[in-house]
């Protein structure tokens, strides 16, 4: 899962895709959007817009940046993986609708 601050003036969108491709040097040429969820952090309000795409490279031609500690898991790995869970169970309800 990639993702990060939107700059002002960008959509959720456009933040998607920049930071895809800061991290792993894909440019994406369609994202869903799937979920958008308000939680609490630390008494603050914060809003995930979640995406998701289908992306078809290489693996190894992957130009890891911010996202150099990238892994690759099953759905049965994921419930092990040290991944935060309210993003985890983002993940998993989604694989599970695929």
């Amino acid at each position: 899962m990639f993702g990060g601050l939107v700059d002002e003036g960008e959509s959720a969108e456009e933040c998607v895709l920049r930071e895809v491709y800061e991290e792993l040097g894909i440019a994406l040429e369609k994202v869903e959007l799937v979920l958008v969820r308000i939680r609490d952090e630390s008494g603050q309000s914060v809003e995930d817009n979640i995406f998701a795409s289908k992306v078809t490279v290489d693996e190894t031609k992957l130009e890891l940046t911010e996202g150099a500690d990238m892994k690759w898991f099953s759905v049965a790995e994921l419930q092990e993986a040290d991944i935060v869970p309210h993003f985890k169970n983002v993940i998993i309800n989604y694989c599970n609708t695929l």
